[in-house]
């Protein structure tokens, strides 16, 4: 779809209405840049936690193509060769959950330390 850059003033409903017109890929697009948006708005900066989040969260190619596999599945659509990519998909984040758990566990009992080692 080709785009053009303007500067406009939208209510949340001609936003709403914009948005019922994308199709099903530009959907799932939107979905991962209102996620990214979301998630920095409302976080608590924590600069070191947030690189450790980021550093095993999966490309934003890979968050689309996780969503269209997803979407397939519920809709009982997906091919053989489909399910074995969202499988390994699937594994690559399960492995970086744990991996992201570990880290944010060390960085919270590194800190308990140094507020340990500080108050003695």
């Amino acid at each position: 779809m080709p785009t053009v850059n303007i500067v406009a003033e939208l209510t949340v409903d001609d936003l709403l209405e914009a948005v019922s017109k994308l199709d099903e890929a530009e959907i799932v697009k939107f979905e991962v840049g209102f996620e990214k948006i979301w998630l920095k708005r409302n976080a608590i900066i924590d600069e070191e936690a947030t690189q450790i989040v980021e550093k095993h969260r999966l490309l934003p190619d890979e968050q689309l193509r996780v969503r269209e596999l997803l979407l397939r599945n519920r809709e009982m659509t997906l091919t053989e060769a489909e399910e074995r990519e969202l499988d390994s998909y699937m594994a690559k984040m399960d492995e970086a959950l744990s991996e992201t758990a570990e880290e944010l566990l060390e960085l919270a009992t590194a800190r308990q330390k140094k507020e340990f080692d500080q108050n003695r």
